[in-house]
């Protein structure tokens, strides 16, 4: 059974509200067709909230995923080398110009 309240009847004041946040005015007659539209969607979700659920197991995933990392590895960092090729350095970071 469904504990969501009948929300039908307050669809109105949400219509005005949610064109207050989207910063949009609506005409009257958008404000009818929008409330009509929103209780057709919110009756599908009464019909989605009917159907049964309590013998389905939950899906958290759609593939059986197990552990996807890899292991973690100690690998040699940038070398002197290749930071004898940067322009300028301070230390042994590179210094790039600022931004902004």
């Amino acid at each position: 059974m469904s504990k969501r309240k009948d929300i039908n009847s307050e669809t109105k004041p949400m219509i005005k509200h949610l064109s207050w946040l989207a910063r949009i005015e609506l005409s009257a007659e958008e404000a009818t067709l929008f409330d009509s539209q929103l209780k057709d969607i919110l009756n599908l979700f009464k019909q989605i909230d009917a159907v049964p659920l309590s013998s389905v197991q939950p899906t958290y995933h759609a593939l059986p995923l197990t552990n996807v990392w890899r292991p973690d590895e100690v690998e040699p960092s940038i070398s002197d080398e290749i930071l004898k090729n940067v322009p300028q350095l301070k230390g042994r970071y590179v210094k790039a110009p600022r931004m902004g």
